[in-house]
Formats: C-alpha cells, structure tokens, sequence
C-alpha cells in the first residue's frame, strides 16, 4: 500500500489510512462499478490503461487533430473521433481535479486562521521550533531572492516569444499566479502528510 513512497514509517498512520480507503472506494470499488457497468463506453476498453484510445479502439492519433501549427484543430476531431480513457486513468483525472479543489478547501477551513494570522503579525512567539533555531542565524536578504526571480519570470517571456510554444504572455502570467496560490496549501498538505499533491 506504500509501495509508491518506499516506506510506510515515514507519513504519519493517518496520512497511510486516508490512501488505503481511497484506493479502496475509488480504484476497486468504484472502478470496477463503472468499468463492469459499461458506463463510458468501458465495455470496449481495458479496465486500467494509460492510453487514449478512437472510436475504433485504437490507440489516438493525436496529429489527426492537430493544424500544421500545432494547435488543436476542433473540424478534425469532429471527423476523426472523440477521446476515450479507461477507466482508472478516467478516475485519475476526475481524482485529479477534485483533490487540487479539496486541497484549497481543506487549508481555508483548518489552517484559513491560522494562515492569515501568520501573514499579519511577524511575532517571534509564533515561530515554530524550527523557525527558533534558525533565528541563530543571519537571514538571507530579500533582494537575493528577487535578484532569481525577475531574470526566471524574463526568461519565461523571452521564452515564450522567441520559440513557437503557442502561449500567449498572459497565460504566463495566470500560470504563475495560479502557482503562487497553491504554493501554501500544497506545502501543509505535504508538511502534514509527507504526500505530495500534484
């Protein structure tokens, strides 16, 4: 059941339980439901795959449906057919999802307090143990971190207009913003749980 960090001593047993039951009700139960009812077309494709497959259960030919720029062509997907997934990489997308929702959920209703009482008062007696040993010493400036961060955003841009990767600069900047705001949640879910929510 810890196969996938090596190692069931290191998240704490509660962290262990809560992907136990997951695994239980969504990938036993609730995929063998879906996959042995036929919804979703399951009949006609493997119970667990990481393949896409076309309306004539073969593997999908993504260039079909792509222009010569490569971007996504909606006239040749009409014509050629829609996407199926099994359905284990089914859930795992739909899982996917809900958890970055439950993620942001989670953190504003146990750690919402906590978090914005952080970010008003800088009082020491707040520090955990680890933030009191590491008062011992000299912090490190904050104009060294901006000295990284600017040339990584510049370059993000100057990336994104000197090579064809088809994203517009405003995108650039919802995805560093999108970024920013799970940079929290996601760190005391993993502080927490020693699991990583991707």
């Amino acid at each position: 059941m810890t196969g996938y960090i090596f190692s069931p001593l290191i998240p704490p047993w509660h962290a262990i339980v809560n992907t136990i039951i997951g695994l239980l009700v969504f990938y036993w139960i609730t995929a063998s439901g879906l996959h042995f009812s036929g919804a979703f077309f399951a009949d006609y494709l493997p119970i667990s795959d990481s393949n896409s497959y076309d309306n004539t259960q073969q593997l999908y030919n993504v260039s079909r449906v792509l222009t010569p720029e490569g971007t996504f062509d909606l006239a040749a997907y009409e014509a050629y057919s829609p996407l199926y997934l099994s359905t284990t990489f089914m859930l795992a997308y739909g899982l996917s999802f809900a958890s970055i929702t439950a993620v942001i959920v989670h953190t504003g209703l146990f750690h919402g307090r906590e978090i914005i009482n952080r970010l008003k008062a800088s009082d020491p007696s707040l520090d955990d143990v680890h933030a009191r040993m590491m008062r011992k010493y000299k912090p490190v400036p904050q104009w060294w971190f901006l000295m990284i961060l600017v040339p990584c955003i510049a370059l993000c841009f100057v990336t994104i207009y000197v090579w064809p990767v088809k994203l517009p600069w405003w995108a650039m900047i919802v995805a560093l913003l999108i970024s920013a705001a799970f940079f929290i949640p996601i760190g005391i879910v993993q502080a927490l749980t020693n699991i990583q929510v991707c």
